[in-house]
């Protein structure tokens, strides 16, 4: 059997305790016992490190997992809220297609070449009754149809200078029998234009009764003015039927309104008071 010392010089053969002597054997139990006391002996004051787990998530784990509160985005550009890029695209349906709104055209300007009349028109609920009506311009009654509806349009003015003044004068001559056969013309915003022939020139009207014997199938017009100064009852109504149709440049069609408040004071005299529509 070999020995310890014969072991030392094999490099292959490992030395074993059964080899060693006893005396070294007990020295060294003695050994390792003292070396046990003293670890024993500092492990109350020695703090082992914390362990981190294999498994924990990093910081930036955090901050790209979706759901986790306080997670920042991944990057500066990417706003909370919003789908990530790599989410698959959102699909929306788009609505069903209503019907398009078009603004109703108006009538917007009237002429009465032989008479010199020519008025932009607006609405008459600017100034609605019982105000009094604005000058320098014709308003329609929005009662009444437009121009290029079946039915009656009703235009009226003051009976002053610039406005509807000539269609007065005309009709106290021989009951207005110049004005039958005059052409009138009615602009509208949409650029027709419409003609209409006088037929009928009806006085001292004190209301509608002259629509009556109007067919509401057919396109009439009627311009309307006072017969005195301001407060008289008594109307000039003008009727006339659609001869013409034909289509000129908005910028023809539309002429600027300037309406002007022109109502008389409490204390004007009736005689110096301007004829109303």
């Amino acid at each position: 059997m070999r020995n310890f010392l014969t072991s030392r010089h094999d490099p292959y053969t490992r030395p074993s305790l059964s080899y060693i002597p006893r005396s070294s054997t007990t020295r060294i139990s003695s050994a390792l016992v003292l070396v046990a006391f003293v670890v024993a002996a500092c492990g109350s004051s020695t703090q082992q490190a914390p362990t981190v787990p294999a498994s924990a998530p990093s910081a930036s784990s955090l901050a790209q997992s979706p759901g986790v509160p306080g997670a920042s985005p991944s990057s500066p550009d990417q706003t909370p809220g919003i789908p990530s890029p790599d989410l698959p695209p959102v699909e929306h349906t788009p609505l069903p297609a209503g019907p398009s709104f078009k603004l109703k055209a108006f009538a917007s300007r009237v002429v009465v070449a032989d008479l010199g009349i020519d008025l932009p028109i607006i609405s008459g609920d600017l100034q609605p009754p019982p105000s009094y009506p604005y000058c320098d311009v014709a308003a329609y009654v929005t009662r009444f149809v437009q121009p290029y509806e079946p039915g009656l349009t009703y235009i009226s003015a003051h009976a002053q200078k610039g406005m509807f003044l000539p269609l007065l004068r005309a009709s106290e001559v021989d009951d207005g029998a110049s004005l039958i056969g005059q052409t009138i013309q009615v602009y509208v915003s949409d650029g027709r234009l419409f003609g209409y022939t006088v037929t009928q020139v009806v006085r001292h009207a004190i209301d509608y009764s002259v629509l009556e014997t109007i067919p509401l199938d057919e396109q009439t017009l009627i311009l309307q003015t006072s017969e005195g100064v301001y407060g008289t009852v008594e109307k000039l109504q003008v009727v006339a039927t659609l001869s013409s149709q034909e289509t000129v440049d908005l910028a023809t069609a539309n002429p600027v309104p300037h309406p002007r408040d022109c109502e008389p004071t409490p204390t004007e005299s009736p005689a110096t008071a301007s004829a109303t529509p």
